[in-house]
């Protein structure tokens, strides 16, 4: 479970992908942004994996 700065600072990673996504998928096609997707969503959930296990060892 993450403390309430961890949520927040979840939600501005979050913010920050959705907008670097938005620009950098904008010439691909749909196979490529399934994939570019899939791979970003397995990368922010490892990502939160790591976050979790860091303040759990605080």
């Amino acid at each position: 479970m993450l403390t309430q700065e961890g949520i927040e600072i979840n939600n501005k990673f979050k913010e920050a992908i959705a907008i670097a996504v938005s620009k950098a998928s904008s010439n691909l096609n749909d196979s490529d942004r399934e994939n570019f997707y899939r791979v970003l969503f397995h990368i922010t959930d490892n990502l939160e994996t790591i976050c979790e296990s860091y303040l759990q060892d605080k």
